[in-house]
């Protein structure tokens, strides 16, 4: 469904006006310290496949084990190596940004995503975990 530029307009200034005066301030403080913080630009490679959605169940000793799919298993490699080439150190972020693009309109599910790349920066020791206390901000 196409909205014309008007409408689009109406719905963010209806946001804007019932916003309480506290979260205007919110905003304001943190588009200053997106202006003020230091910055990193991550490119992986392809979108990142679902860690939830494609688990393989193996046994070993009798027991069924739970792991991720070959597919997620070799992105993981992939984008490790790409992060290691990089050289970011060990970072606390008061926030990421994360803008992914997909090569199709096929829909997905942007927090299966996101959940497999947050994993991907706490394995590589980018970042200490992926907890609302050591990212309060995700966008």
């Amino acid at each position: 469904m196409k909205m014309k530029k008007k409408n689009i307009l109406k719905l963010l200034l209806n946001f804007i006006i019932k916003m309480d005066i506290n979260q205007i301030q919110k905003i304001q403080n943190l588009l200053t310290i997106i202006k003020e913080l230091q910055t990193y630009t991550i490119v992986l490679p392809d979108l990142p496949p679902s860690k939830k959605n494609s688990k393989q169940i193996i046994y070993k000793k009798g027991k069924p084990i739970i792991i991720p799919s070959n597919n997620h298993r070799m992105y993981h490699l992939e984008a490790s190596k790409t992060l290691k080439i990089a050289q970011i150190q060990h970072i606390i972020p008061k926030f990421i940004i994360c803008t992914m693009y997909a090569p199709n309109k096929r829909a997905y599910d942007l927090s299966n995503k996101w959940e497999t790349l947050a994993d991907l920066f706490v394995d590589n020791a980018i970042i200490e975990d992926d907890n609302i206390n050591f990212i309060p901000c995700v966008m």
